[in-house]
């Protein structure tokens, strides 16, 4: 009887003491400072978010916006067979998309091709203004 009554008292004590852990626990997770910490760190990705999707290549830029007009451009498949089929599908679109394609190829085939990632991306931003 006594072996169970010191088992009893030690495991309340225990579950007590756990309880009380745990009410510290949250109130420090809570406290302002661990908010202001969470709250840092949470407004770090969302700046690292953002600046990786502004840092995209320009062939990911034109194939997204490719994608959003129904043509799925593959590992395979370059930037001008994205275009001919563009073209086939929508051709008053494919003729706005054609400089921006000719601006990428330049970027990326040729010897002295200048930046164009920024140029791209406006010009796709104002293509996506006009169409809506």
């Amino acid at each position: 009887m006594a072996l169970a009554e010191a088992v009893y008292l030690r495991l309340r004590k225990t579950l007590g003491d756990m309880n009380f852990a745990s009410r510290q626990t949250v109130k420090n997770i809570f406290s302002v400072r661990y908010l202001f910490i969470i709250a840092g760190f949470v407004a770090l990705v969302m700046i690292v978010y953002f600046i990786a999707q502004h840092r995209r290549p320009a062939f990911d830029l034109l194939r997204d916006h490719l994608r959003a007009l129904g043509i799925n451009v593959g590992p395979s498949m370059t930037m001008e067979e994205a275009l001919v089929e563009l073209h086939r599908m929508q051709p008053e679109i494919a003729a706005a998309f054609a400089p921006l394609i000719a601006l990428y190829e330049e970027e990326q085939f040729s010897a002295h091709g200048r930046p164009s990632r920024e140029l791209i991306r406006r010009r796709l931003s104002e293509l996506r203004s006009v169409r809506a």
